[in-house]
């Protein structure tokens, strides 16, 4: 994923090459700005695709949007640490059932205006 740092903040760095994942884990608010990314950035349509952010404003809650669906009616509250973790369509938010097969991109916002997308791909269903 990659950030859009607001005014408030100091510049974000440039944004991974399309296409790129960035595994949670190399994350870093001290990279400036904002940032999310997927722990599992493809799966099947039951697949809990769990978002984590770092470098949002402690104690601000977050709309979580799945572009060209809707936001979610849940608003995360980032912690302490300037983080967050979400899992997509956990409680059926977006869809009655599992993910239909596609590729989604996510938005995260807060009230400040700082936002940040990423995505991930549902490309198969599970074998049953």
């Amino acid at each position: 994923g990659y950030a859009v740092a607001d005014s408030h903040r100091p510049p974000a760095p440039p944004p991974p090459p399309p296409g790129a994942v960035v595994p949670p884990s190399q994350l870093s608010a001290h990279h400036g700005g904002p940032q999310i990314a997927f722990y599992q950035p493809f799966g099947d349509s039951e697949t809990v695709f769990v978002l984590h952010g770092v470098g949002w404003m402690p104690g601000q809650p977050i709309t979580v949007t799945l572009i060209g669906v809707r936001s979610s009616p849940e608003h995360p509250i980032v912690d302490a640490a300037g983080t967050f973790s979400y899992a997509i369509n956990q409680n059926h938010e977006f869809f009655r059932g599992g993910l239909p097969l596609r590729s989604y991109r996510v938005m995260v916002t807060e009230p400040d205006g700082a936002k940040a997308v990423s995505g991930f791909v549902v490309n198969h269903k599970p074998p049953h």
